[in-house]
């Protein structure tokens, strides 16, 4: 997203994106299980790798 401010355009990172985001086949559970390690919430699951990783 961008922001004016002045005349100067400045770049805003999304909240989200300060985080690291892990998604990872899990062969017990056949699907991909989606991780943030700088959260403390347990994470997600789903059948989509891209939709885990959106999450």
């Amino acid at each position: 997203m961008l922001t004016e401010v002045g005349k100067v355009s400045i770049a805003i990172m999304k909240e989200s994106a300060r985080y690291v985001k892990i998604v990872e086949w899990s062969d017990t559970d056949q699907c991909f299980v989606g991780s943030c390690p700088g959260l403390l919430y347990g994470g997600c699951h789903g059948n989509d790798e891209k939709e885990v990783f959106a999450r």
